[in-house]
């Protein structure tokens, strides 16, 4: 015992001398196994295209609702996990809010989305609005019902996709979210286009509306 004691007494004497004149540098190797990402996609085409819209049938004093466009969104990941989607509107100033209820009469000011910008006598006018609605939720190849939640943690059932970066929606089962390799849901768009009588129909108008969806692991 006393023998052993004393040789770690001497290799700890040793160490500290050598210490005292040598510099020191820690090198640091780091670094994260994450998970495989999730992948978002439109099922379908992501140019939604309304065509040439003929004036003489746009109502003078009130908004006019134009046909319905539809397409779809897709989440594939390689492990089961939770998502939702956050949508940011990229032409929100140019959202007119006379024109959403037109579009859809369920949504909200909150619902709707820009369609661009034309003037009129110099001024700018907001064209119109178009909102977006769910349908046939599948999460996992089962039925799922869509619900959104500004918080993360209570969610509501919906059918309307909001835009502004907070809100989320995300596919559920009992109002909880749920876990799935593969996600899909339609997406109907609705536009609505404001009277004439506050445009200038002496040159043409372009719609342009554009929306960024994100998607968010829970």
């Amino acid at each position: 015992m006393n023998h052993k004691l004393l040789s770690l007494a001497l290799v700890a004497a040793f160490t500290a001398s050598a210490a005292a004149h040598a510099s020191t540098a820690t090198l640091n190797v780091t670094g994260k196994i994450v998970p495989a990402a999730c992948t978002l996609s439109v099922i379908g085409s992501n140019e939604i295209l309304l065509g040439n819209i003929d004036a003489a049938g746009l109502n003078v004093n009130q908004a006019t609702k134009l046909p319905s466009q539809t397409t779809g969104l897709g989440v594939n990941c390689p492990a089961r996990k939770a998502y939702s989607l956050k949508v940011v509107d990229e032409a929100a100033a140019s959202l007119n809010p006379l024109a959403v209820a037109t579009a859809n009469p369920a949504a909200l000011r909150s619902h709707g989305f820009g369609l661009g910008t034309a003037t009129k006598n110099g001024q700018p006018v907001n064209i119109g609005a178009y909102v977006v609605s769910l349908s046939s939720a599948q999460a996992g190849n089962a039925p799922a019902t869509m619900a959104s939640s500004d918080d993360g943690q209570t969610w509501t059932a919906t059918t309307l996709l909001s835009p502004g970066g907070v809100t989320q929606t995300a596919w559920t089962v009992r109002n909880q979210p749920v876990s799935a390799l593969n996600s899909t849901v339609v997406l109907s768009i609705d536009p609505a286009i404001i009277g004439t009588n506050a445009l200038d129909l002496s040159n043409d108008i372009t719609l342009a509306g554009q929306a960024t969806i994100e998607l968010f692991y829970l």
